[in-house]
């Protein structure tokens, strides 16, 4: 099932851990790093590594719609 998020976000750079606790745990993360973010399609990485990161660029509230079993992402400054 999709999980949505929306929120306040500031300018830098973000993944999605699918734990806490752990900087070298599993992530969401974009294909390649600072990927357009109107594009879909986002991975599921062990261990972290590569490091690749989606960059927010224009501060503002923010909807963030990830589908895990289909590895995609929406988002969408609001």
């Amino acid at each position: 099932y999709p999980f949505t998020w929306e929120g306040a976000m500031t300018a830098g750079e973000f993944k999605i851990p699918v734990g806490t606790g752990n900087w070298g745990g599993d992530y969401f993360m974009p294909m390649v790093n600072h990927q357009d973010l109107s594009l879909k399609q986002a991975k599921f990485v062990k261990g972290g590594n590569p490091d690749n990161k989606w960059q927010i660029t224009a501060p503002g509230t923010y909807r963030i719609t990830i589908n895990q079993l289909k590895e995609t992402v929406d988002i969408e400054k609001l």
